[in-house]
């Protein structure tokens, strides 16, 4: 049962790793997260408590690889 527990616990993420997630060394403003949020670029996250969010580590991942394909690609010329 302690091993079950742990695994959910590698697969969630807290708001400052999801802001590293994204900004990588220059991790996102709180505010950047909760507003692309609003308009379904980074995840929900999991409400685990009054007080407590957590992310999913494998939606976060998801997202970042949709920003990739979306991203224009270079011009040629």
């Amino acid at each position: 049962m302690e091993d079950d527990i742990q695994i959910v616990e590698e697969l969630l993420l807290d708001e400052k790793a999801v802001l590293k997630f994204f900004g990588g060394t220059k991790p996102l403003h709180r505010t950047t997260l909760w507003r692309g949020m609003k308009i379904g670029r980074y995840p929900r996250p999991i409400k685990i408590g009054p007080n407590s969010h957590r992310w999913l580590k494998s939606e976060c991942e998801a997202a970042r690889q949709a920003m990739v394909v979306a991203r224009p690609p270079l011009d040629a010329a």
